[in-house]
This record gives C-alpha cells, sequence and structure tokens, in this order.
C-alpha cells in the first residue's frame, strides 16, 4: 500500500519529528518504490521534491525533512508494483496543476480501475495522475459555470464525479491543497487515514497519515468524508458521501 503524510500548522514549520517516523514505517509495510514531499514557501510556490528510490534509503529524503518548511506539507511514498505505471520519477506523488495561478497538489492511496482520462497537465501514467487531472477539469468547469462557486463545493463534485464515471469500488484516499487550505478524503476500507492536532507555540497543527505516528490519541477521518484544515484547525468535516 502507497503511504500519506500530511501537516498544516498555523506557522511555517517543519516535521522533523513525525516525517521519521512516517518514512519508517513506510519501509515495515513494504511501500518501497519511490516517494515525494511537497511543501509550499513563503511566496505560494510550491517545492516538489521526488525520488524513485526507497525512502528509508534515500539521503535526500532524510536531508529534505530538515529543509521542508511551510503551512502545508504533504509526503507520500508508493507502494511497488502499484496500479497503472512504472518506476519512474513522473509517477511519483504528489502532483501538481496550476489553476487560477496557483499550484495544487494532490497525493493518493488506492487504485480507480479503467480510468482512460487524459494526464497531459500533470504528466504521469497513473490512475492517481488521471484521478487528479479529471478531479482539476471538473473543478475548473464548476467554478467557471457562471455563478458564485466556492472551492469546497467544487472538491465535493469534482469527488462525486469520481465515483460516478469510475465505480463506488474506487478505493480513493487522497490529500488535496490548493496553498491555503488542506483537504483530505477517505474512501478505501481497511487503509484509514488519522489525524492529531497539537498546540503549538504559535497554534494549532494538525497530522494527518496513513500511519499513527505516535502514542497519541490520533483519530479517524470518518469514512467518505471530506476534511477541510485551514492553518491548523478544522474548517469543514462534510457530511457523509450519500450515493453508497
Amino acid at each position: 500500500m502507497c503511504e500519506l503524510f500530511g501537516l498544516s500548522c498555523n506557522k511555517k514549520d517543519r516535521a522533523t519529528l513525525s516525517l521519521p517516523v512516517f518514512k519508517e514505517k513506510a519501509h515495515k509495510f513494504k511501500a518501497d518504490d519511490g516517494w515525494g514531499i511537497a511543501y509550499y514557501d513563503e511566496k505560494g510556490n510550491v517545492k516538489i521534491v521526488t525520488e524513485t528510490k526507497q525512502a528509508f534509503l534515500s539521503e535526500r529524503f532524510s536531508k529534505l525533512i530538515e529543509e521542508a518548511k511551510g503551512n502545508i506539507i504533504i509526503a507520500h511514498v508508493r507502494l511497488k508494483a502499484s496500479h497503472g505505471a512504472d518506476v519512474c520519477k513522473k509517477n511519483c506523488h504528489p502532483f501538481v496543476d496550476l489553476y487560477r495561478e496557483r499550484p495544487w497538489v494532490f497525493a493518493h492511496n488506492g487504485t480507480i480501475n479503467d480510468i482512460d482520462y487524459p494526464a497531459d497537465r500533470i504528466g504521469g501514467e497513473t490512475d492517481s495522475a488521471k484521478a487528479f487531472q479529471f478531479m482539476m477539469d471538473n473543478i475548473m468547469e464548476y467554478q467557471n459555470q457562471g455563478r458564485i462557486r466556492g472551492t469546497y463545493p467544487a472538491i465535493m463534485n469534482s469527488i462525486k464525479k469520481v465515483f460516478n464515471s469510475y465505480g463506488k469500488e474506487t478505493r480513493f484516499n487522497f490529500l488535496l491543497s490548493d496553498g491555503i487550505n488542506l483537504y483530505a478524503f477517505h474512501h478505501y476500507k481497511g487503509k484509514p487515514i488519522y489525524f492529531l492536532r497539537r498546540e503549538k507555540d504559535y497554534g494549532g497543527a494538525i497530522l494527518l497519515s496513513t500511519r499513527k505516528l505516535s502514542q497519541e490519541y490520533w483519530q479517524k477521518i470518518p469514512e467518505d468524508r471530506l476534511l477541510v484544515i485551514s492553518r491548523g484547525e478544522i474548517l469543514v468535516l462534510s457530511d457523509r458521501y450519500s450515493e453508497f
């Protein structure tokens, strides 16, 4: 299984305690074929570093733990022989797309069977890259319908489109960010996404991970609900997606 990690905090911070544990847990559970870390700089630009080697053995990963500093950090470790494409840098998550002059970042855990959708902007060959472009195209379409439209309902509508197009059997855990908010969605039986809130001297910080990274009280994101986090605080936990 692929593994996901996310951080949202009230002040730009690093994840120097949690990311090393995340790396070790991913290695333990045989997620070995590439990794990526994305974070937003002070100007709102995103920096993404990926590698095809094992995160556990990567000196670059260890160094990046110290370098990656932002209000939002997203990391992904890829499972060997994951669905849809070869092991190469362009297939390593997180992926990025530009919308309204803002970089959006996406990392996915799961499988989307029989997805036949172009990913020319994203550049990857995996089902995840195709799903990301599918979602972004639907977000753009929703936002451009000529009425006042919000980002949250646009994302919810794109999730609905994924399931309507590719079936409820789709395994669809993802982390998504527009550089302002961090969005997390869970639809993958047996593979939860956990979250933990910590109080820092600068305010709140929320960690997300597909593995518990400490002995603290990690909670599961309820299935089929979208969690919206801004600067270490939960803004919205959606109603359960009701079409299953």
